[in-house]
Protein backbone atom coordinates (compact mmCIF):
# COMPACT_ATOMS: atom_id res chain seq x y z
CA UNK A 1 0.00 0.00 0.00
CA UNK A 2 1.09 3.53 -0.64
CA UNK A 3 -0.94 4.83 2.34
CA UNK A 4 -2.05 2.81 5.36
CA UNK A 5 -1.66 3.03 9.15
CA UNK A 6 1.88 1.64 8.70
CA UNK A 7 2.92 3.29 5.42
CA UNK A 8 2.77 6.84 4.05
CA UNK A 9 3.61 7.54 0.45
CA UNK A 10 5.24 4.12 0.28
CA UNK A 11 7.48 4.89 3.29
CA UNK A 12 7.20 2.91 6.54
CA UNK A 13 5.85 4.84 9.51
CA UNK A 14 7.94 4.26 12.63
CA UNK A 15 6.43 5.60 15.85
CA UNK A 16 8.06 5.72 19.26
CA UNK A 17 6.39 4.44 22.43
CA UNK A 18 4.60 7.80 22.84
CA UNK A 19 3.08 7.51 19.37
CA UNK A 20 5.27 10.19 17.76
CA UNK A 21 7.08 9.85 14.45
CA UNK A 22 10.29 10.31 16.35
CA UNK A 23 13.04 8.34 18.07
CA UNK A 24 12.63 7.49 21.74
CA UNK A 25 13.47 10.36 24.08
CA UNK A 26 13.22 11.01 27.81
CA UNK A 27 10.42 13.35 28.87
CA UNK A 28 12.83 15.65 30.72
CA UNK A 29 15.29 17.55 28.55
CA UNK A 30 18.81 16.24 29.28
CA UNK A 31 21.51 18.78 30.18
CA UNK A 32 23.17 20.17 27.09
CA UNK A 33 20.30 19.32 24.72
CA UNK A 34 18.37 22.08 22.99
CA UNK A 35 14.86 20.94 22.11
CA UNK A 36 12.69 22.43 19.43
CA UNK A 37 9.14 21.12 19.58
CA UNK A 38 7.33 20.80 16.23
CA UNK A 39 3.57 20.47 16.61
CA UNK A 40 0.97 20.24 13.91
CA UNK A 41 -0.94 17.96 11.63
CA UNK A 42 -0.02 15.97 8.52
CA UNK A 43 2.49 18.56 7.27
CA UNK A 44 4.51 18.25 10.47
CA UNK A 45 3.94 14.49 10.75
CA UNK A 46 5.24 14.10 7.22
CA UNK A 47 2.38 12.40 5.44
CA UNK A 48 3.71 11.08 2.14
CA UNK A 49 7.42 11.36 2.94
CA UNK A 50 10.08 9.30 4.69
CA UNK A 51 10.69 10.13 8.35
CA UNK A 52 14.10 11.63 7.63
CA UNK A 53 12.52 13.94 5.03
CA UNK A 54 9.98 15.56 7.38
CA UNK A 55 10.58 19.25 7.98
CA UNK A 56 11.55 18.67 11.66
CA UNK A 57 14.35 16.28 10.63
CA UNK A 58 15.46 18.59 7.81
CA UNK A 59 15.67 21.45 10.33
CA UNK A 60 17.64 19.27 12.73
CA UNK A 61 20.13 18.36 9.99
CA UNK A 62 20.49 22.03 9.03
CA UNK A 63 21.17 23.06 12.64
CA UNK A 64 23.71 20.28 13.14
CA UNK A 65 25.46 21.19 9.88
CA UNK A 66 25.89 24.65 11.42
CA UNK A 67 27.57 23.15 14.49
CA UNK A 68 24.47 22.93 16.72
CA UNK A 69 25.06 19.28 17.65
CA UNK A 70 22.92 19.65 20.77
CA UNK A 71 19.80 20.39 18.69
CA UNK A 72 16.97 17.88 18.89
CA UNK A 73 14.02 18.88 16.71
CA UNK A 74 11.09 16.86 18.00
CA UNK A 75 8.38 15.78 15.55
CA UNK A 76 5.23 15.41 17.62
CA UNK A 77 2.85 16.17 14.77
CA UNK A 78 -0.14 13.94 14.16
CA UNK A 79 -2.22 13.30 11.10
CA UNK A 80 -5.57 15.12 11.21
CA UNK A 81 -4.64 17.17 14.29
CA UNK A 82 -6.70 20.31 14.70
CA UNK A 83 -5.58 23.59 16.24
CA UNK A 84 -7.50 22.61 19.39
CA UNK A 85 -5.74 19.23 19.64
CA UNK A 86 -2.36 20.92 19.18
CA UNK A 87 -3.20 23.50 21.86
CA UNK A 88 -4.34 20.83 24.32
CA UNK A 89 -1.17 18.81 23.75
CA UNK A 90 1.05 21.85 24.14
CA UNK A 91 -0.38 22.94 27.49
CA UNK A 92 -0.99 19.37 28.69
CA UNK A 93 2.30 17.63 27.90
CA UNK A 94 4.29 19.54 25.30
CA UNK A 95 5.76 22.20 27.57
CA UNK A 96 6.89 19.43 29.93
CA UNK A 97 9.42 18.29 27.32
CA UNK A 98 11.40 21.47 27.98
CA UNK A 99 11.47 22.98 24.49
CA UNK A 100 13.62 26.04 23.85
CA UNK A 101 11.44 26.88 20.85
CA UNK A 102 8.07 25.74 19.53
CA UNK A 103 7.01 25.55 15.89
CA UNK A 104 3.33 25.05 15.15
CA UNK A 105 2.34 24.08 11.63
CA UNK A 106 -1.34 23.38 11.16
CA UNK A 107 -2.57 23.55 7.61
CA UNK A 108 -6.17 23.36 6.56
CA UNK A 109 -7.72 21.97 3.44
CA UNK A 110 -11.04 23.09 2.13
CA UNK A 111 -12.72 21.44 -0.80
CA UNK A 112 -15.95 22.01 -2.59
CA UNK A 113 -17.56 19.12 -4.37
CA UNK A 114 -20.63 19.31 -6.55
Amino acid sequence: YVYSPRVTGGHPIHLNSSGFREREFPPACPPGETRILCLGNSTTFGTGVAGEDTYPKQLERLLRAQGRDEAFVMNVGGQANTVEIVKQFLVGAGLGYGPRAIIIGVNTFAACFE
